[in-house]
């Protein structure tokens, strides 16, 4: 029988030993991701989430850092161009064709086509191209009517009663107007000053007249349909005097209670609730042309959440899609309900369509009657919407409606023949 000396058992204890340590804090070893966002309530709810996976996931950390939406794009742009990128970067697809090359497709073992085709609303036309996909699903924004409820009560209207056509519609704003001695306006009974543009969009695609020509070269304003739409907008101001061009800002006008309607996408619900907490206010649908939800209500932007670079690291890379598949599935749904309220969206899953949180939202809830009469176009760039804010002001400064969508649409038109949208998801 070999005996091992006292030393030679020291040794190889003490090399066991230091095997198992380096063992333990290899297992144990962090890894940090960073994620980039520019919108602070959201990254608190996702700090909220954060602290729920790493309770499953303590070796992962979390760093995030939220930058000026205004400076987000450039400084993600300016890290690609680096390498030195989030490992996490919250996205918004009208930034799609400047970014796709950048952007690590989703793998297909964590994110199943089909499963993300049955699992979320529009799916393939909002979020496919090529065959992948790059952002995930969030959430459905859209326009709808916002009315003050103390206002209805003092004049005697019911709510339910807020017509579902223009011409009825337009009839009860007048009711609703009031005017100073000068016979200025003082209390608007529509309000869209800012947000005319957004109208004009959305009551082409009442018409069944889609934004864009040509694949995304160009548009197609410039026809009876827009002159049409711009005519309506210019003689609620000048005709029906429900609104006036020199008037406050929508969104000031209503938090202010002067206005008794106003127009406004679903982000509104919460700038109500931090700016104008004390105002009661509840939303309807569109009106339409006819009365009619088809062929269709409104534009929708389908909200989308994280993208990964492909210059992240592999392993980092892996971690983060890890990540956003539980953030996404069912183990989260009642976070992700918080976090469509707090955006004001429809949930881009379609299991959640009828949580009890959504359906008795007096926003979403109603925003979610609408959504399936939303029209998603694609990309929606800033240089079209650039087009849209000239043809608002146009008509603010009392051009006649022809001219001012003769103008609007060689803008747009100039604007896409240098740089068209390539991403183009409407279809009449």
């Amino acid at each position: 029988m070999l005996r091992q000396s006292p030393m030679k058992a020291v040794l190889v204890t003490a090399l066991l030993l230091t095997m198992v340590l380096s063992c333990g804090v290899g297992a144990f070893a962090k890894t940090k991701l960073t994620v980039w966002d520019w919108h602070q309530p959201r990254v608190e709810l996702a700090q909220k989430a954060v602290a729920e996976y790493q309770k499953i996931n303590p070796d992962i950390e979390f760093e995030f850092m939220i930058i000026p939406y205004e400076d987000y794009w450039k400084k993600l742009l300016a890290g690609a161009a680096a390498r030195q990128v989030p490992d996490i970067a919250m996205f918004h697809n009208a930034q799609h064709s400047v970014f796709e090359q950048l952007l690590e497709p989703y793998p297909e073992s964590l994110f199943p086509m089909g499963e993300m085709q049955e699992q979320f609303f529009a799916f393939e036309a909002a979020f496919v191209h090529d065959g992948k996909f790059y952002y995930h699903p969030t959430g459905l924004m859209s326009s709808l009517i916002f009315y003050n409820k103390g206002i209805f009560a003092d004049e005697g209207v019911d709510p339910s009663q807020i017509p579902s056509n223009w011409d009825d519609f337009i009839a009860l704003a007048q009711k609703l107007t009031k005017y100073n001695a000068q016979g200025e306006v003082e209390r608007a009974g529509f309000a869209f000053n800012a947000h005319g543009s957004f109208m004009f969009n959305d009551l082409m695609y009442q018409l069944g007249n889609m934004t864009y020509a040509e694949g995304g070269k160009s548009v197609d304003w410039n026809n009876e349909n827009g002159i049409k739409v711009a005519q309506l907008l210019y003689d609620m101001y000048y005709k029906y005097k429900i609104n006036s061009p020199g008037f406050l800002v929508s969104t000031e006008a209503f938090g202010t209670g002067h206005a008794a309607m106003a127009y406004a996408w679903t982000w509104f619900g919460g700038f109500m609730d931090a700016n104008y907490p004390e105002v009661d206010y509840g939303a309807v649908m569109l009106p339409t042309w006819t009365g009619s939800p088809e062929p269709a209500v409104s534009r929708n932007n389908y909200e989308c959440g994280y993208a990964v670079f492909k210059a992240v690291p592999q392993d980092k890379k892996e971690e983060a899609f890890k990540f956003i598949q539980w953030w996404i599935s069912e183990a989260t749904d009642e976070l992700q309900v918080t976090s469509n309220l707090l955006m004001g969206t429809v949930p881009g899953a379609l299991r959640l369509w009828n949580h009890p949180r959504i359906v008795e939202d007096p926003v979403i809830g109603t925003l979610a009657k609408q959504i399936p009469y939303t029209i998603f176009p694609g990309e929606w760039p800033t240089r079209l919407e650039n087009a849209l804010t000239r043809l608002e002001e146009m008509l603010r400064n009392q051009m006649s409606p022809a001219e001012v969508v003769q103008a609007a649409d060689a803008d747009a038109k100039r604007a896409l023949r240098d740089k068209p949208v390539d991403w183009v998801a409407e279809s009449a």
